[in-house]
């Protein structure tokens, strides 16, 4: 459902603890705390 979601709001990443489960996922997952330090390097 996660992914599901995440197509249909054309997100760029899912933010998960347990990225094994994306592994086939169309779109990219990373841990919460890689998205933050993303995040502050866009700012």
């Amino acid at each position: 459902m996660q992914v599901a979601a995440a197509v249909a709001g054309r997100a760029e990443v899912i933010a998960t603890r347990n990225i094994r489960d994306y592994t086939n996922s169309p779109i990219k997952a990373i841990i919460p705390k890689q998205l933050v330090q993303e995040l502050s390097k866009s700012s």
